[in-house]
């Protein structure tokens, strides 16, 4: 299990809560390194990010976590994001979670 703590390469951090089959969301649970993408509400672009879970390697259906975000294309974010801006994580055109970010880190 990676140490949430030391984590350092990280521009957010977010709760994020996964949506059940019945929401539309996985049916499946998510296992560590798994990279959807991110929605923000400022932009029609998708984002590629890798998310690290507090304490847990693996998140079901229902779930919220807290989780250290660090995305792909920094640059294209620099100065966009802000505490308590909302988010979907998503597997192509599906949205399988709901974000919010919670504490802001370094683009």
């Amino acid at each position: 299990m990676i140490d949430f703590e030391k984590f350092r390469n990280w521009h957010f951090v977010a709760t994020i809560r996964y949506r059940t089959p019945n929401e539309g969301g996985r049916k499946t649970p998510c296992e560590l390194g798994y990279n959807p993408d991110l929605k923000f509400p400022f932009t029609d672009r998708m984002f590629m990010a890798r998310q690290i879970w507090e304490g847990i390697d693996k998140v079901f259906p229902g779930d919220t976590v807290n989780a250290k975000i660090l995305t792909a294309s920094p640059n294209l974010l620099k100065n966009r994001l802000s505490i308590g801006l909302n988010f979907t994580l998503n597997e192509g055109p599906v949205i399988v979670a709901d974000g919010i970010i919670t504490k802001l880190g370094e683009i």
